[in-house]
């Protein structure tokens, strides 16, 4: 059976005030795209979704994306195709972010789009058939490139769509143009987000390798995507201090003095902790290094993240991120603009809707996700 509308309209009201939510939490803008990105995936349909950075002039200066594996196309694309006009299909980058709001490639174009080079070589390893581009700006430059991408097998991008993408935009603006009140990312306090493993030789090697590995493995190296890091891209390259602690376990395990099996990265992506395990060979195999990755963002980001898997109405939501976050009671009617009662009746109701304890630490708990087995009805 279909999902009704009523129930679909539900939905995206939901998702929408979720994203808006997201873009308003105060947060560095790398820690908020990605998770943008993700939740795009509810209001409109892809294949995969790319954001693009942009200097003040309008050229391209850092990338994520949800493929892993693809960056030497992403460099390709900065280092061949960004500052050069493609007759009949896209304007230079710069004057895409500058001047267009929204663009679309492989529809009205099609003939054009995939004889093109630039499709050949950067737009189908992404399995991008059907491209639609919106520019963000702010109030006096470029700030960026959101993208959504949908392969040969997906129906083009309609109308509809294409005024779901752009109604994003201002608050994907908002978040971009703003200085984070809470500071930086590795200022505020964390929660683990993403796990991510690999195999190891014991030089360092990789020789398995998860899809979080690998994305969590570039994003550690890469604080920033730009075409000088992307075009020296190995994605069999092992970082130094990988190498150095896949030594380190070989002597831990060879009776001699090491240091611990473990490192941290920060930057503008969030915390990285590596940790390495030794794997004893059997039937004559050498042993091998487990390496886990894990990813930890802001707590505040958690919270939001969690609160989205909830069937709850937008005002529910903005009531469950403010009150888990530490408001008062006092404080929750003033960020919501209602009365104390009204504020007191939302929270009483999301006790109820949770079958969860009625108090704050509980609802944190869930949310946070230190209670297990619980389970929202």
């Amino acid at each position: 059976m279909g999902i009704s509308s009523p129930k679909r309209a539900s939905s995206n009201a939901r998702v929408l005030a979720g994203m808006r939510q997201l873009c308003s939490l105060g947060l560095p803008p790398d820690i908020v795209v990605p998770k943008l990105l993700d939740a795009l995936h509810r209001w409109v349909p892809a294949g995969s979704n790319h954001f693009i950075w942009s200097d003040a002039s309008g050229l391209p200066n850092n990338y994520y994306g949800e493929l892993s594996g693809v960056e030497r196309y992403i460099g390709r694309f900065f280092r061949d195709f960004a500052l050069t006009a493609n007759p009949r299909l896209t304007p230079p980058y710069p004057e895409v972010v500058r001047r267009f709001d929204v663009q679309t490639m492989g529809i009205d174009n099609a003939a054009v789009f995939v004889e093109s080079a630039l499709y050949r070589e950067v737009f189908r390893p992404l399995d991008g058939r059907f491209v639609l581009n919106c520019a963000v700006r702010g109030r006096d430059r470029p700030l960026g490139l959101l993208t959504l991408l949908r392969g040969p097998s997906d129906r083009p991008f309609d109308a509809t769509e294409v005024e779901s993408v752009r109604s994003v935009v201002p608050y994907l603006r908002h978040a971009l143009d703003c200085t984070p009140r809470t500071g930086s990312a590795g200022d505020l306090a964390q929660r683990i987000d993403a796990q991510g493993m690999a195999v190891l030789d014991e030089r360092g090697r990789i020789l398995h390798m998860d899809a979080q590995a690998r994305r969590l493995m570039f994003l550690a190296t890469h604080p920033q995507a730009n075409a000088e890091s992307l075009g020296d891209c190995d994605p069999n390259g092992v970082p130094v201090c990988i190498a150095r602690m896949c030594a380190d376990l070989a002597a831990i395990f060879g009776g001699r003095p090491a240091r611990p099996p473990g490192f941290e990265r920060a930057n503008n992506w969030g915390r990285f902790v590596f940790r390495g395990n030794w794997l004893a060979g059997h039937g004559g195999e050498p042993p091998r290094v487990g390496l886990l990755i894990a990813h930890y963002l802001p707590r505040r980001l958690r919270l939001w993240q969690s609160i989205q898997v909830l069937e709850l109405a937008p005002r529910l939501q903005e009531a469950a991120l403010h009150y888990a976050d530490g408001c008062s009671l006092s404080e929750l009617a003033q960020r919501m603009g209602i009365s104390r009662n009204t504020a007191i009746s939302y929270v009483e109701a999301l006790y109820e809707k949770l079958a969860i304890p009625p108090s704050k630490e509980a609802l944190q708990d869930l949310l946070l996700g230190d209670l297990p087995g619980a389970v929202p009805r």
